[in-house]
């Protein structure tokens, strides 16, 4: 009997450890972008990227940007999730995060922000805003239309609540966004590990009733 416990316990903690390996696993994701299109900061107070997520948890999110400017870029980038555009009377900021960022002239990098899981309706539109602190000029990359469940916007003033042109532009910023892996459905490899693990079992169990018998 206790082979038989060991041998479930085996393969219900290595279908477990595989699913637990997809923390922090990303969501939605557009990239390959080698344009450059809105800015980050600067001359405006913000650029944004509208999405569907599949999961129900989100942790964080990334931009691929892009320092134009001439010099090295540094300060700090912020991406916040709202669930409207947040010049919209009735938005809510959900969530919030902020990383130092240095990039010498002409760098292109995903730059990733994190925060405490927060919960998010798997197929609902949400909206990831990104604003940089910086002097310099940072560019969001871009591609034109490669992301099918939103698009790109932008306010071009540098007053946060002025009226926004918003969301109806013909291409995407390259972005990812992140789950917390909880509620990721199993992958095949996992499901096959387990049904494996399960198997055995039963082997053992069916070997010791025929030496009992």
């Amino acid at each position: 009997m206790r082979s038989i416990v060991s041998a479930a316990a085996t393969a219900l903690l290595l279908a477990s450890a595989a699913t637990s390996a997809s923390a922090q696993t990303i969501d939605q994701q557009s990239v390959g972008g080698v344009g450059s299109g809105n800015y980050f900061g600067a001359w405006q107070s913000w650029t944004s990227q509208t999405f569907r997520p599949s999961a129900t948890t989100m942790v964080g999110g990334g931009f691929n940007v892009v320092n134009v400017s001439g010099q090295v870029a540094s300060g700090t980038f912020t991406i916040q999730l709202w669930d409207n555009v947040s010049s919209a009377p009735g938005a809510n900021l959900l969530a919030s995060g902020s990383v130092a960022y240095n990039l010498g002239i002409g760098a292109r990098s995903m730059v990733d922000v994190f925060w405490s899981s927060t919960a998010v309706t798997a197929g609902a539109q949400y909206f990831m805003q990104g604003i940089a602190s910086g002097p310099e000029t940072l560019y969001s990359s871009l591609t034109f239309n490669a992301y099918a469940n939103g698009q790109a916007g932008y306010n071009y003033s540098t007053n946060p609540t002025a009226p926004v042109s918003c969301c109806g532009s013909a291409y995407d910023l390259d972005f990812q966004t992140f789950s917390d892996g909880s509620n990721v459905v199993p992958e095949p490899s996992s499901i096959v590990l387990m049904a494996s693990g399960l198997l055995a079992v039963g082997g053992v169990a069916r070997r010791r009733r025929k030496l009992s018998a």
